[in-house]
Protein backbone atom coordinates (compact mmCIF):
# COMPACT_ATOMS: atom_id res chain seq x y z
CA UNK A 1 0.00 0.00 0.00
CA UNK A 2 1.11 3.14 -0.85
CA UNK A 3 1.12 6.33 1.37
CA UNK A 4 0.52 9.78 0.16
CA UNK A 5 1.40 12.94 2.30
CA UNK A 6 -0.69 16.19 1.13
CA UNK A 7 0.91 19.21 1.97
CA UNK A 8 -0.28 22.88 2.64
CA UNK A 9 -3.61 21.85 2.70
CA UNK A 10 -6.16 24.64 4.58
CA UNK A 11 -9.56 25.52 5.28
CA UNK A 12 -10.97 28.68 4.80
CA UNK A 13 -14.35 29.83 6.45
CA UNK A 14 -14.41 32.57 3.99
CA UNK A 15 -14.07 30.54 0.98
CA UNK A 16 -17.22 28.91 -0.38
CA UNK A 17 -17.25 25.16 -0.57
CA UNK A 18 -17.37 23.52 -3.54
CA UNK A 19 -20.75 21.24 -4.86
CA UNK A 20 -18.41 17.96 -4.98
CA UNK A 21 -17.03 18.99 -1.43
CA UNK A 22 -21.09 19.59 0.00
CA UNK A 23 -21.86 16.33 -1.66
CA UNK A 24 -19.04 14.00 -0.38
CA UNK A 25 -19.18 16.15 3.29
CA UNK A 26 -22.99 14.64 3.23
CA UNK A 27 -22.21 11.56 2.23
CA UNK A 28 -19.39 11.61 5.30
CA UNK A 29 -21.93 11.98 7.95
CA UNK A 30 -24.42 9.99 5.73
CA UNK A 31 -27.19 12.66 5.77
CA UNK A 32 -30.04 12.43 2.53
CA UNK A 33 -30.59 15.83 1.40
CA UNK A 34 -33.84 16.32 3.35
CA UNK A 35 -31.73 15.48 6.28
CA UNK A 36 -28.88 18.24 5.64
CA UNK A 37 -32.07 20.78 5.01
CA UNK A 38 -33.65 20.07 8.21
CA UNK A 39 -30.60 20.15 10.09
CA UNK A 40 -29.52 23.35 8.60
CA UNK A 41 -32.83 25.09 8.43
CA UNK A 42 -33.53 25.50 4.82
CA UNK A 43 -35.66 24.31 1.97
CA UNK A 44 -34.94 20.52 0.56
CA UNK A 45 -35.47 22.56 -2.41
CA UNK A 46 -32.01 24.56 -2.10
CA UNK A 47 -30.07 21.89 -0.82
CA UNK A 48 -31.40 19.61 -3.91
CA UNK A 49 -30.57 22.37 -6.43
CA UNK A 50 -27.45 23.32 -5.10
CA UNK A 51 -26.31 19.81 -5.59
CA UNK A 52 -27.41 19.60 -9.27
CA UNK A 53 -25.38 22.76 -9.75
CA UNK A 54 -28.87 24.67 -11.25
CA UNK A 55 -28.36 27.49 -8.55
CA UNK A 56 -26.12 29.06 -5.64
CA UNK A 57 -28.26 29.60 -2.40
CA UNK A 58 -28.59 32.59 -0.34
CA UNK A 59 -25.63 33.68 1.40
CA UNK A 60 -27.14 32.93 4.70
CA UNK A 61 -28.80 29.39 3.75
CA UNK A 62 -24.97 28.24 2.66
CA UNK A 63 -23.29 29.48 5.36
CA UNK A 64 -26.29 27.17 7.45
CA UNK A 65 -25.67 23.94 5.51
CA UNK A 66 -22.10 24.55 5.77
CA UNK A 67 -22.23 25.26 9.37
CA UNK A 68 -24.47 22.32 10.07
CA UNK A 69 -21.51 19.70 8.34
CA UNK A 70 -19.45 21.21 10.10
CA UNK A 71 -20.90 20.94 13.69
CA UNK A 72 -20.94 17.28 12.74
CA UNK A 73 -17.38 17.46 12.62
CA UNK A 74 -16.77 18.23 8.78
CA UNK A 75 -14.08 20.25 7.54
CA UNK A 76 -13.48 21.98 3.87
CA UNK A 77 -9.85 22.02 2.26
CA UNK A 78 -8.02 23.36 -0.56
CA UNK A 79 -4.37 23.07 -1.48
CA UNK A 80 -2.29 25.82 -3.02
CA UNK A 81 -2.59 23.21 -6.31
CA UNK A 82 -5.79 23.53 -6.93
CA UNK A 83 -7.14 20.65 -5.44
CA UNK A 84 -9.91 20.06 -2.90
CA UNK A 85 -11.27 18.06 -0.53
CA UNK A 86 -13.03 17.17 2.94
CA UNK A 87 -12.00 15.20 6.18
CA UNK A 88 -14.29 14.23 9.12
CA UNK A 89 -12.88 14.90 12.15
CA UNK A 90 -14.91 13.73 14.91
CA UNK A 91 -18.39 13.33 15.95
CA UNK A 92 -20.93 16.00 16.91
CA UNK A 93 -19.23 19.31 18.09
CA UNK A 94 -21.90 20.59 19.80
CA UNK A 95 -25.36 20.07 20.51
CA UNK A 96 -27.06 19.93 17.46
CA UNK A 97 -30.61 17.67 16.00
CA UNK A 98 -29.17 14.53 14.37
CA UNK A 99 -31.43 13.35 11.71
CA UNK A 100 -33.61 10.05 12.73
Amino acid sequence: MMTTTIPDWTSDPDRPPSIAQFRAARALVDWSQDELAAIAGVGRATVGDFERGARTPMRQNLRAMRGALEQHGIVFLWSPAGGEGVVRIGAVIADQPTPG
